[in-house]
């Protein structure tokens, strides 16, 4: 059944990954796009600040995990695509 549903997929995800060195700073930038619909990731985003940082299960908290961890996250095309940035400086442990 498996391999019969997997016959009838279609689409794609893409991922961009860019790094950049700027003197002792690594900046990576982290673009995936899929060909999905997206979803509504304002009322989304909205809704997981007031209520999810109290959420301690093992699913659930990937866009929390994004904001803690990104300088910045960033939806475009209806939340289809996702870029994220990060910076740390070089040798930094």
């Amino acid at each position: 059944a498996r391999a019969k549903a997997l016959e009838n997929v279609s689409g794609f995800v893409r991922f961009d990954i860019e790094g950049e060195l700027i003197g002792e700073t690594v900046r990576l930038s982290i673009r995936v796009s899929d060909s999905g619909a997206g979803f509504d990731h304002q009322t989304y985003i909205t809704k997981l600040r007031d209520t999810q940082r109290t959420n301690t299960g093992y699913h659930g908290r990937g866009l929390l995990l994004l904001w803690d961890l990104c300088e910045t996250v960033q939806f475009t095309n209806s939340g289809s695509e996702v870029e994220v940035t990060m910076q740390w400086v070089n040798g930094d442990e």
